[in-house]
């Protein structure tokens, strides 16, 4: 395990990437999110890259990775007739409701009405951010 750092203490080649405190143990501890989900609207995460993850509001770096690849995720999520559909694309291929539970899981959430939970209703586009060799 990593200790903590402070983030003046962030290399200059390194990006904050900040998470939810829930996150925290299952990045460091057991290692089962093994991706982020990004806007990344300055287009600054990408292979190659190295990230200092932050937990909460606090700046406290607790773990460092390097990017080894990034896709493309549009989450649609919305009501018909009051019950919620959910659409996940990776690179534009619409995943399978199978493959949706393996990314909610790997994503670091209990399972896929915690990540409808999380990202709500409406279009979210932005990057699968990965760490691990698993892409989708």
């Amino acid at each position: 395990m990593k200790d903590i750092r402070d983030m003046r203490n962030l290399m200059a080649d390194e990006i904050e990437v900040a998470f939810d405190l829930r996150f925290v143990p299952q990045i460091r501890d057991t290692g089962r999110k093994i991706h982020t989900i990004r806007r990344d609207e300055e287009n600054r995460l990408m292979p190659g890259v190295k990230i200092a993850l932050s937990c909460g509001g606090s700046h406290l770096v607790f773990d460092e990775k390097v990017i080894t690849a990034v896709q493309h995720i549009i989450i649609h999520i919305h009501i018909l007739q009051y019950v919620k559909y959910l659409q996940v694309f990776v690179d534009g291929r619409k995943l399978e409701y199978r493959e949706i539970v393996e990314l909610a899981k790997n994503d670091g959430f209990d399972d896929v009405n915690d990540f409808i939970s999380f990202f709500g209703l409406g279009r979210y586009e932005g990057k699968l951010i990965h760490w691990t060799d698993k892409i989708y």
